[in-house]
């Protein structure tokens, strides 16, 4: 069972890890280890979407979330790709994202920038 240790990585990295972990494991089990509620709930919501059973433990100030990846959740992988291409148009408009803080503004925008680079779609910018 592989242990991917995402303490410290903001949000969205953890999320992505997994993904990237769950893409190379055809079945099995792995454990995510985050430091903060926010990234556990992210991690827990993601891996239950793609159709893996989840189980979190708290051990001191850290969450473990145990995923369990079978041959059903395999099987809605092969589903999901079986979709009609959609053409999506991001439109941004400024250099921020949110209204307030400017520094958390242009930190959010970079995650949600690279979150777009690491989507397995083709960008055309």
């Amino acid at each position: 069972m592989s242990v991917i240790d995402c303490r410290g990585l903001a949000c969205p990295q953890p999320v992505i890890t997994t993904k990237q972990a769950l893409d190379q494991l055809k079945e099995g089990e792995m454990i995510v280890i985050v430091d903060n509620a926010v990234s556990c709930n992210n991690v827990e919501r993601f891996a239950r979407s793609q159709g893996c059973s989840v189980e979190v433990k708290e051990g001191g100030q850290d969450f473990y979330v145990h995923i369990r990846k079978t041959e059903q959740s395999c099987d809605l992988e092969s589903l999901g790709k079986e979709k009609k291409v959609q053409k999506v148009v991001i439109y941004i408009n400024s250099h921020l994202l949110g209204i307030g803080d400017e520094a958390l503004g242009a930190i959010l925008m970079r995650a949600f920038l690279k979150t777009l680079l690491d989507l397995p779609v083709k960008l055309i910018v």
